[in-house]
Protein backbone atom coordinates (compact mmCIF):
# COMPACT_ATOMS: atom_id res chain seq x y z
CA UNK A 1 0.00 0.00 0.00
CA UNK A 2 2.81 2.65 0.57
CA UNK A 3 4.41 1.74 -2.66
CA UNK A 4 0.85 2.30 -4.06
CA UNK A 5 0.70 5.45 -2.73
CA UNK A 6 4.00 6.55 -3.24
CA UNK A 7 3.19 5.99 -6.88
CA UNK A 8 0.56 7.93 -6.96
CA UNK A 9 1.80 10.94 -5.34
CA UNK A 10 4.53 10.80 -8.22
CA UNK A 11 1.91 10.38 -10.76
CA UNK A 12 0.72 13.74 -9.72
CA UNK A 13 3.26 15.59 -9.42
CA UNK A 14 3.79 14.02 -13.22
CA UNK A 15 0.51 14.94 -13.89
CA UNK A 16 1.21 18.54 -12.13
CA UNK A 17 4.07 19.05 -14.22
CA UNK A 18 2.41 18.83 -17.97
CA UNK A 19 -0.29 21.21 -16.71
CA UNK A 20 2.08 24.03 -15.85
CA UNK A 21 3.85 23.20 -19.08
CA UNK A 22 0.83 23.49 -21.38
CA UNK A 23 -0.39 26.43 -19.56
CA UNK A 24 3.50 28.18 -20.21
CA UNK A 25 2.33 27.12 -23.54
CA UNK A 26 -0.90 28.87 -23.95
CA UNK A 27 0.93 31.83 -22.27
CA UNK A 28 3.54 32.14 -24.57
CA UNK A 29 1.28 31.35 -27.61
CA UNK A 30 -0.98 34.60 -26.52
CA UNK A 31 1.95 36.69 -25.69
CA UNK A 32 3.80 35.97 -29.05
CA UNK A 33 0.23 36.73 -30.72
CA UNK A 34 -0.29 39.91 -29.20
CA UNK A 35 3.54 40.86 -30.05
CA UNK A 36 2.96 40.08 -33.68
CA UNK A 37 -0.35 41.38 -33.49
CA UNK A 38 0.97 44.62 -32.22
CA UNK A 39 4.06 44.84 -34.71
CA UNK A 40 1.72 44.27 -37.52
CA UNK A 41 -0.77 47.00 -36.14
CA UNK A 42 2.13 49.29 -35.45
CA UNK A 43 3.76 48.83 -39.14
CA UNK A 44 0.04 49.07 -40.57
CA UNK A 45 -0.03 52.36 -38.88
CA UNK A 46 3.56 53.95 -39.32
CA UNK A 47 2.79 52.39 -43.09
CA UNK A 48 -0.12 54.70 -43.46
CA UNK A 49 1.48 57.59 -41.50
CA UNK A 50 3.90 57.61 -44.43
CA UNK A 51 0.88 57.37 -47.05
CA UNK A 52 -0.49 60.61 -46.13
CA UNK A 53 0.42 63.58 -47.74
CA UNK A 54 -1.97 66.47 -46.68
CA UNK A 55 -0.55 69.97 -47.75
CA UNK A 56 -2.39 73.58 -46.82
CA UNK A 57 -2.73 75.64 -50.10
CA UNK A 58 -3.51 79.05 -48.17
CA UNK A 59 -4.75 80.59 -44.75
CA UNK A 60 -6.02 84.04 -44.85
CA UNK A 61 -8.26 86.26 -42.63
CA UNK A 62 -12.14 85.37 -43.23
CA UNK A 63 -14.64 88.69 -42.35
CA UNK A 64 -17.99 87.80 -43.55
CA UNK A 65 -20.09 84.26 -44.31
CA UNK A 66 -21.93 83.01 -47.30
CA UNK A 67 -24.85 84.50 -48.58
CA UNK A 68 -27.90 83.38 -47.14
CA UNK A 69 -31.05 83.36 -49.20
CA UNK A 70 -34.59 82.56 -49.08
CA UNK A 71 -36.43 79.16 -48.90
CA UNK A 72 -40.31 79.78 -49.40
CA UNK A 73 -42.00 82.12 -50.93
CA UNK A 74 -42.43 86.18 -49.89
CA UNK A 75 -45.56 86.37 -47.33
CA UNK A 76 -47.04 89.25 -48.97
CA UNK A 77 -49.15 91.85 -46.18
CA UNK A 78 -50.13 94.28 -48.63
CA UNK A 79 -49.93 94.18 -52.64
CA UNK A 80 -49.71 91.04 -54.86
CA UNK A 81 -47.23 88.96 -56.96
CA UNK A 82 -46.88 88.85 -61.09
CA UNK A 83 -44.87 86.89 -61.74
CA UNK A 84 -41.68 84.85 -60.73
CA UNK A 85 -41.34 82.53 -57.79
CA UNK A 86 -38.66 83.04 -54.54
CA UNK A 87 -36.27 80.78 -56.42
CA UNK A 88 -35.22 83.49 -58.78
CA UNK A 89 -34.13 85.65 -55.79
CA UNK A 90 -31.63 83.14 -54.58
CA UNK A 91 -28.50 84.51 -57.29
CA UNK A 92 -27.79 87.44 -58.67
CA UNK A 93 -28.62 85.85 -62.35
CA UNK A 94 -30.51 88.45 -63.84
CA UNK A 95 -33.61 86.13 -63.21
CA UNK A 96 -36.32 88.02 -60.93
CA UNK A 97 -39.41 87.75 -59.11
CA UNK A 98 -42.12 90.47 -60.07
CA UNK A 99 -44.55 92.42 -57.14
CA UNK A 100 -47.36 94.79 -57.77
CA UNK A 101 -48.37 97.88 -54.96
CA UNK A 102 -52.19 97.11 -54.00
CA UNK A 103 -54.24 99.33 -56.39
CA UNK A 104 -56.41 101.26 -54.40
CA UNK A 105 -53.44 102.46 -51.66
CA UNK A 106 -50.48 102.28 -54.00
CA UNK A 107 -48.68 100.25 -51.13
CA UNK A 108 -46.44 96.84 -51.10
CA UNK A 109 -45.03 95.11 -48.05
CA UNK A 110 -43.66 91.38 -48.61
CA UNK A 111 -41.14 89.36 -45.94
CA UNK A 112 -39.30 86.50 -45.98
CA UNK A 113 -37.47 84.09 -43.41
CA UNK A 114 -33.82 83.49 -44.24
CA UNK A 115 -31.93 80.95 -42.15
CA UNK A 116 -28.10 81.15 -41.41
CA UNK A 117 -25.99 78.29 -40.31
CA UNK A 118 -25.60 78.24 -36.93
CA UNK A 119 -23.49 75.10 -36.68
CA UNK A 120 -20.91 76.79 -39.12
CA UNK A 121 -21.48 80.04 -38.20
CA UNK A 122 -22.17 80.25 -34.21
CA UNK A 123 -23.79 83.00 -32.76
CA UNK A 124 -21.03 84.00 -30.62
CA UNK A 125 -18.58 84.35 -32.79
CA UNK A 126 -20.94 86.58 -35.03
CA UNK A 127 -20.23 90.47 -35.12
CA UNK A 128 -23.22 91.34 -37.01
CA UNK A 129 -25.86 91.07 -39.93
CA UNK A 130 -25.77 92.71 -42.93
CA UNK A 131 -28.91 92.41 -45.31
CA UNK A 132 -28.40 92.94 -49.04
CA UNK A 133 -31.13 93.35 -51.67
CA UNK A 134 -31.31 94.12 -55.51
CA UNK A 135 -34.34 95.60 -57.03
CA UNK A 136 -36.15 97.38 -59.97
CA UNK A 137 -39.04 100.05 -59.82
CA UNK A 138 -41.08 101.52 -62.55
CA UNK A 139 -41.70 104.57 -60.25
CA UNK A 140 -39.25 106.72 -58.32
CA UNK A 141 -41.12 108.62 -56.76
CA UNK A 142 -40.71 107.09 -53.01
CA UNK A 143 -38.18 105.51 -50.48
CA UNK A 144 -37.71 101.70 -50.16
CA UNK A 145 -36.83 100.20 -46.94
CA UNK A 146 -35.55 97.08 -45.08
CA UNK A 147 -36.52 96.15 -41.53
CA UNK A 148 -36.09 92.72 -39.49
CA UNK A 149 -38.44 91.14 -37.31
CA UNK A 150 -37.52 91.75 -33.42
CA UNK A 151 -38.09 88.75 -31.31
CA UNK A 152 -37.39 90.46 -28.00
CA UNK A 153 -39.80 93.18 -28.95
CA UNK A 154 -42.10 90.78 -31.07
CA UNK A 155 -42.66 93.37 -34.08
CA UNK A 156 -40.77 94.45 -37.08
CA UNK A 157 -38.16 97.66 -36.94
CA UNK A 158 -34.71 98.53 -37.72
CA UNK A 159 -33.36 99.88 -34.10
CA UNK A 160 -29.39 99.08 -34.59
CA UNK A 161 -28.92 99.03 -38.36
CA UNK A 162 -26.51 101.75 -39.57
CA UNK A 163 -29.01 103.29 -42.32
CA UNK A 164 -32.65 103.90 -41.25
CA UNK A 165 -33.09 106.45 -44.25
CA UNK A 166 -34.11 103.71 -47.28
CA UNK A 167 -33.25 103.32 -50.83
CA UNK A 168 -33.87 106.19 -53.07
CA UNK A 169 -33.82 104.05 -56.42
CA UNK A 170 -33.12 105.05 -59.57
CA UNK A 171 -35.93 104.31 -61.73
CA UNK A 172 -36.13 101.40 -64.14
CA UNK A 173 -32.66 100.23 -63.19
CA UNK A 174 -31.40 97.56 -60.94
CA UNK A 175 -30.83 99.41 -57.84
CA UNK A 176 -28.63 97.70 -54.38
CA UNK A 177 -29.44 97.85 -50.93
CA UNK A 178 -27.68 97.04 -47.92
CA UNK A 179 -28.27 97.41 -44.37
CA UNK A 180 -26.29 96.18 -41.17
CA UNK A 181 -27.45 95.54 -38.07
CA UNK A 182 -24.66 96.57 -35.59
CA UNK A 183 -26.48 97.00 -32.18
CA UNK A 184 -28.02 94.09 -30.70
CA UNK A 185 -28.61 92.19 -34.16
CA UNK A 186 -28.94 89.13 -31.73
CA UNK A 187 -32.32 90.14 -30.77
CA UNK A 188 -33.55 90.01 -34.69
CA UNK A 189 -31.90 86.18 -35.34
CA UNK A 190 -33.79 83.79 -33.62
CA UNK A 191 -32.53 79.99 -31.84
CA UNK A 192 -32.62 78.62 -35.04
CA UNK A 193 -30.51 81.22 -37.00
CA UNK A 194 -33.91 82.58 -38.97
CA UNK A 195 -34.04 86.31 -39.68
CA UNK A 196 -37.60 87.58 -40.77
CA UNK A 197 -37.13 90.47 -43.25
CA UNK A 198 -39.41 93.12 -44.72
CA UNK A 199 -39.11 94.84 -47.36
CA UNK A 200 -41.63 97.91 -48.20
CA UNK A 201 -42.20 100.90 -50.09
CA UNK A 202 -42.59 104.51 -48.15
CA UNK A 203 -46.05 104.52 -49.31
CA UNK A 204 -45.66 108.11 -50.90
CA UNK A 205 -46.65 107.17 -54.30
CA UNK A 206 -49.52 107.97 -56.00
CA UNK A 207 -48.69 105.59 -59.08
CA UNK A 208 -48.84 102.21 -58.60
CA UNK A 209 -45.30 100.71 -58.96
CA UNK A 210 -44.46 97.69 -60.10
CA UNK A 211 -41.08 96.56 -57.93
CA UNK A 212 -38.88 92.90 -58.91
CA UNK A 213 -36.59 91.95 -56.82
CA UNK A 214 -33.23 89.69 -58.04
CA UNK A 215 -31.64 88.95 -54.63
CA UNK A 216 -32.35 89.13 -51.12
CA UNK A 217 -29.73 87.83 -48.95
CA UNK A 218 -28.35 88.25 -45.37
CA UNK A 219 -24.77 87.38 -43.73
CA UNK A 220 -23.15 87.37 -40.47
CA UNK A 221 -19.71 89.51 -40.47
CA UNK A 222 -17.06 87.82 -38.27
CA UNK A 223 -13.43 87.54 -37.82
CA UNK A 224 -12.50 84.33 -38.42
CA UNK A 225 -9.91 82.03 -40.53
CA UNK A 226 -9.82 79.77 -43.72
CA UNK A 227 -7.76 76.84 -44.33
CA UNK A 228 -7.48 75.61 -48.09
CA UNK A 229 -6.56 72.18 -47.94
CA UNK A 230 -5.66 69.49 -50.34
CA UNK A 231 -5.40 65.35 -49.66
CA UNK A 232 -3.33 64.07 -52.12
CA UNK A 233 -3.35 60.86 -50.33
CA UNK A 234 -4.92 57.49 -51.46
CA UNK A 235 -7.10 57.64 -47.79
CA UNK A 236 -9.24 59.99 -45.78
CA UNK A 237 -7.20 62.51 -43.32
CA UNK A 238 -8.88 63.18 -39.94
CA UNK A 239 -7.36 66.69 -38.74
CA UNK A 240 -7.58 66.65 -34.71
CA UNK A 241 -5.73 70.35 -34.12
CA UNK A 242 -4.56 73.21 -35.33
CA UNK A 243 -1.90 76.07 -34.39
CA UNK A 244 -1.22 79.19 -34.65
CA UNK A 245 2.10 80.41 -34.07
CA UNK A 246 3.66 84.02 -34.24
CA UNK A 247 6.58 85.95 -32.07
CA UNK A 248 4.22 86.18 -29.10
CA UNK A 249 2.02 83.27 -28.98
CA UNK A 250 1.81 79.86 -29.36
CA UNK A 251 -1.97 78.77 -29.57
CA UNK A 252 -3.06 75.61 -30.47
CA UNK A 253 -7.43 74.71 -31.52
CA UNK A 254 -8.63 71.27 -30.98
CA UNK A 255 -10.30 70.17 -34.29
CA UNK A 256 -12.02 67.16 -36.17
CA UNK A 257 -12.14 67.73 -39.85
CA UNK A 258 -11.89 65.14 -42.34
CA UNK A 259 -11.49 65.31 -45.80
CA UNK A 260 -11.35 62.72 -48.38
CA UNK A 261 -8.60 61.27 -50.51
CA UNK A 262 -7.68 63.55 -53.70
CA UNK A 263 -10.24 66.33 -52.24
CA UNK A 264 -9.70 69.90 -51.90
CA UNK A 265 -11.46 71.18 -49.37
CA UNK A 266 -11.95 74.52 -47.36
CA UNK A 267 -11.91 74.44 -43.33
CA UNK A 268 -13.53 77.69 -41.60
CA UNK A 269 -12.96 78.24 -38.36
CA UNK A 270 -14.90 81.26 -37.06
CA UNK A 271 -13.32 81.02 -33.39
CA UNK A 272 -9.55 81.64 -34.31
CA UNK A 273 -8.40 85.65 -35.19
CA UNK A 274 -5.23 85.75 -37.64
CA UNK A 275 -2.26 87.20 -35.68
CA UNK A 276 -2.01 90.89 -38.48
CA UNK A 277 2.16 90.10 -38.26
CA UNK A 278 3.80 86.99 -39.87
CA UNK A 279 2.65 83.73 -38.43
CA UNK A 280 2.91 79.96 -38.49
CA UNK A 281 -0.28 77.77 -38.78
CA UNK A 282 0.18 74.19 -38.04
CA UNK A 283 -2.16 71.30 -38.50
CA UNK A 284 -2.33 67.96 -36.49
CA UNK A 285 -3.85 64.60 -38.25
CA UNK A 286 -5.07 62.03 -36.27
CA UNK A 287 -2.09 59.74 -37.45
CA UNK A 288 0.64 62.24 -35.92
CA UNK A 289 1.33 64.32 -39.05
CA UNK A 290 1.89 68.22 -39.00
CA UNK A 291 1.70 69.86 -42.07
CA UNK A 292 3.05 73.40 -41.38
CA UNK A 293 1.72 76.74 -43.59
CA UNK A 294 4.11 80.04 -43.10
Amino acid sequence: MEAISRRLKHDKRGISNVIVVMLSLVLIVIIVSNVVLWSYQMNQLDLERTQENLTITDVKRVTRSSWFTTESEFEISVGSRLSGTFTDTKALSGSYETFSEATDICRLEISNNITMDLPTYPMRHIQSIEILTKYNVTENSEKWFLRAYNWTATSFGDAGFNNTDGSQPVQNEWNEYSVSILDEWADYVNSKGALLVQFSDEGTSANQTLMQIDFFSVRAIIDGAQFDLKNSSPMTTHIVATWIINSTNHQRYSASFFINSGEEATYLRTDIKLPQDKFIAKIVTEKGNIVVYS
